[in-house]
């Protein structure tokens, strides 16, 4: 696309929930823009201009920065789309050189034949 060649960026708000905890060892957490199965503008909200951006169904990469108290060590990031036709993609996670809470999303893929994420 003009003036973005290595794709379209988009950026979340903090995904956190109040009185939950999406973040732990062996766990993981969806931010979908529904709570409890339903449309949820908190939850939309959470996933700021990430929410029906027009990623043409691929995830290139980007970055991770953990806001929390203590450490998070994140393995992957996986992203499903809400067609349910094209395959999710997923990215591994790496910690920036230096920086203690920021992470890169790297070698990026699709998950052929899963549509979806786990």
């Amino acid at each position: 696309m003009v003036g973005f060649p290595y794709g379209i960026p988009c950026a979340t708000n903090n995904l956190d929930r109040d009185g939950t905890t999406e973040f732990g060892p062996g766990g993981s957490a969806r931010f979908d823009g529904k709570l409890n199965g339903a449309q949820n503008d908190d939850e939309e909200s959470m996933i700021g201009g990430c929410f029906h951006a027009p990623l043409n169904n691929v995830l290139v990469g980007g970055t991770l920065n953990w806001q929390g108290a203590g450490t998070w060590e994140p393995l992957s990031v996986c992203i499903d789309w809400l067609d349910g036709k094209h395959y999710a993609n997923e990215c591994k996670v790496t910690r920036v050189a230096g920086e203690a809470n920021q992470f890169e999303l790297v070698n990026c893929h699709d998950l052929t034949p899963k549509i979806k994420c786990e």
